[in-house]
């Protein structure tokens, strides 16, 4: 008998997920249906290792009986693991450092809610990553790093669900596409279809840029019921250019941009020294430009320009600086401060 690969046996069960996945099927039409072929007691073999490797995904269930014999169909629930033909022999230092970071770094916020014990220690996605730790064998070796090495500050962002962030990132990263409902500022909900493009991180919560009727970037906060689907939205392009994404990221200010010409807006602010250290060294938009002595502005101020799409959220921003902060230009964002400026004298002096 020829030896096979761990290539060859891997591709062979995974062409036997795929075909108990679609339906629950006996050993004796899985042996029939599967190509290339594999005999019967090949076939057993994979699926007593796939029930032991995976038992809540393989599920080996009774269908009566069929020429007096008693009738087993095996069924796969869930998406396809990804089996791999060399093992994990070693780890370097960095590569075991960016495990446990990863780790920190996707633990979820309210493990308190979870039942599974590694879930409810890590979360969902951490505790993927501590599956992995641990089958790799060198869980001993990772509990010799500090385990809080990285840890993220949940401080004012909005809660979100693990699981709905595990949908979204494996969505995104296979080309499926998903459906969620959807609330907006005003609190009215919708059902949304849509193309996954990028997961982000924008203040410290997870937004998704998808296409749904157009580029868009959705809060993982507001969204719920989301599901995976292979079914693309109606009208959906048959590509989304990968620079279409980056400009949404690189004209938005925060998590407010757009791809519309007509959004585009050259933001024009004067800056008092108070509050260049918090300005200097960061990247606020487009063509961005810093005059040092800039005219018309008190010594030791500069001037600020750069091309946003993300008005709405820039405005707040200026005016969070208070009167360390002059809005120059546009004339949209100069009277809306001034505005926002005279209600709260108005509400100081009431």
């Amino acid at each position: 008998m020829p030896n096979r690969s761990p290539h060859d046996i891997s591709a062979r069960r995974i062409a036997i997920i795929d075909l108990i996945a679609a339906n629950p099927l006996p050993v004796e039409e899985i042996v029939g249906q599967l190509r290339p072929k594999a005999g019967k007691r090949t076939v057993y073999e994979d699926l007593e290792w796939l029930l032991e490797t995976f038992p809540e995904h393989l599920k080996r269930e009774s269908a009566g009986k069929a020429h007096g014999n008693h009738r087993v169909t095996y069924r796969w629930v869930g998406h396809s693991p990804y089996l791999l033909d060399k093992p994990i022999n070693w780890l370097t230092e960095e590569e075991l450092i960016s495990l446990v970071a990863a780790r920190g770094f996707l633990r979820d916020a309210t493990p308190d809610q979870a039942t599974n014990t590694t879930v409810a220690t890590h979360g969902l996605l951490a505790g993927a990553i501590a599956r992995l730790i641990d089958r790799a064998g060198v869980q001993d070796a990772a509990d010799l790093l500090a385990r809080h090495v990285v840890t993220v500050s949940r401080f004012g962002a909005a809660p979100c669900l693990a699981e709905d962030l595990a949908v979204c990132l494996a969505a995104t990263a296979v080309g499926e596409c998903l459906q969620f409902d959807y609330e907006n500022l005003q609190g009215k909900r919708r059902r949304i279809h849509a193309i996954p493009q990028r997961c982000v991180i924008i203040k410290g919560e997870w937004y998704v840029i998808a296409w749904a009727g157009g580029l868009r970037n959705f809060r993982l906060s507001r969204m719920a019921a989301v599901t995976r689907t292979k079914d693309s939205p109606e009208g959906a392009p048959a590509h989304i250019p990968t620079h279409e994404v980056d400009a949404l990221l690189e004209t938005g200010f925060y998590a407010t941009g757009s791809t519309k010409p007509k959004d585009r807006t050259r933001i024009q602010l004067g800056i008092a020294p108070q509050a260049w250290p918090h300005i200097r060294d960061r990247r606020w938009g487009e063509n961005q430009a810093i005059e040092e002595e800039p005219k018309g502005l008190p010594e030791g101020w500069r001037r600020l320009s750069f091309t946003t799409t993300g008005l709405a959220e820039c405005q707040h921003w200026v005016l969070a600086m208070g009167a360390n902060a002059r809005a120059e230009k546009p004339k949209a964002l100069v009277e809306w401060v001034c505005e926002q400026a005279q209600a709260m004298v108005a509400g100081c002096q009431a």
